[in-house]
């Protein structure tokens, strides 16, 4: 059997980087977690080495980035996300928002089990994030159109909300 460089596995199997145009690319590192991982943030160079990895409590919900002050901001699924019943092809949903320090100890978590999507770290310490909630039933019935074969547990709609940094709900904006 002929053994397969690395260069070549990686075109092959599609996985790291297969390749870099460094005339068009961007300068600087790229932050991502495999959306079906179980956690593990990686840091990379435009090389595709890894400079520096978070080993998270959570497997990833949607987004994350890294602050201005060094640390990561992460949306995980917490324990309590059973299923992801609201878009489930998507994976949308995340329910615990946690800042860490370089060394991956957690500096702030809040946890919302109807979490999705995107948040962002507050300058007071707290976050703004997207949130469900069931839309009445009378005022669902009033509702025309839809997709054919959803809306069998009900309809959702999004919540936008901010909290402080000790976690208590301060501001909330309702698309119902």
């Amino acid at each position: 059997m002929t053994e397969i460089d690395q260069v070549t596995r990686r075109r092959i199997t599609r996985t790291g980087l297969i390749a870099v145009d460094r005339e068009r690319a961007s300068l600087g590192y790229v932050l991502f977690t495999p959306l079906r991982g179980d956690g593990t943030v990686y840091l990379i160079d435009i090389d595709g080495t890894e400079v520096h990895t978070w080993n998270m409590p959570y497997p990833p919900g949607m987004y994350g980035y890294l602050l201005p002050n060094g640390n990561l901001f992460y949306c995980g699924k917490s324990p309590e996300v059973e299923t992801d019943w609201g878009f489930p092809e998507w994976g949308s949903k995340g329910g615990a928002m946690l800042e860490v320090d370089w060394d991956g100890n957690i500096v702030w978590e809040h946890r919302d089990p109807d979490q999705h999507h995107d948040a962002r770290k507050t300058e007071s310490g707290g976050a703004i994030y997207l949130t469900y909630e069931w839309v009445p039933q009378d005022l669902v019935t009033r509702v025309k159109g839809g997709a054919a074969g959803t809306g069998e547990h009900g309809m959702l709609a999004d919540v936008i909300v901010e909290v402080d940094s000790r976690g208590d709900r301060i501001w909330d904006w309702r698309a119902i």
